[in-house]
């Protein structure tokens, strides 16, 4: 929404000259500030784009397994790789039982898979709400339940041999995953 598709892709020559090989195309929340401007292009749109621009970049795609059904956001998903992403990055999942799950509906796709912690009532409330995430029954929003998933997430990850991205909202990096990596 931050660039008009009318016009070059203003950081195509920037990517290119910092040795940024990858990038994330996200939609993103609209902005709090209404004077910010909004472009009415869609992330499909950008991947799409952005592989005619600069072919040799690795464009990924994100998907959330909380924003709509399992078959809307898998049909979205792979729109964006028949769009041009090289790959996925989801939404942090805080159950792997809905890991597996996307992990199965994926398979043989590249995909980063997202862990973050929540670390009190408000932040789940914010997961819940703004972004309509699920939660296991046995979740407590505290450092050592967080701990254990990221400990778990990580034998998951090795098994498989797969990527993720630890994204420590609010949390020390050393408390979280200290001793772990």
């Amino acid at each position: 929404m931050d660039f008009p598709l009318d016009k070059p892709f203003p950081l195509v020559d920037f990517l290119a000259e910092s040795g940024i090989h990858s990038v994330l195309v996200v939609a993103g929340d609209p902005p709090q500030d209404l004077a910010h401007p909004v472009h009415p292009a869609r992330p499909l749109e950008w991947i799409r784009r952005l592989k005619q621009e600069a072919p040799e970049l690795r464009v990924y795609g994100a998907f959330d397994p909380y924003r709509a059904g399992l078959r809307a956001e898998l049909e979205a998903a792979h729109a964006k790789l028949e769009a041009g992403a090289d790959g996925l990055f989801s939404q942090p999942f805080f159950d792997l039982r809905l890991l597996d799950v996307w992990a199965e509906l994926l398979a043989g796709v590249p995909v980063w898979w997202g862990f973050s912690p929540v670390l009190s009532a408000a932040t789940r409330r914010y997961w819940e709400t703004k972004n309509r995430a699920v939660f296991p029954a046995d979740f407590a929003p505290t450092l050592a339940w967080n701990r254990r998933l990221a400990e778990a997430a990580l034998g998951w990850l090795r098994a498989r041999d797969a990527d993720a991205y630890f994204m420590p909202i609010r949390a020390e990096l050393d408390a979280w995953l200290g001793g772990l990596l």
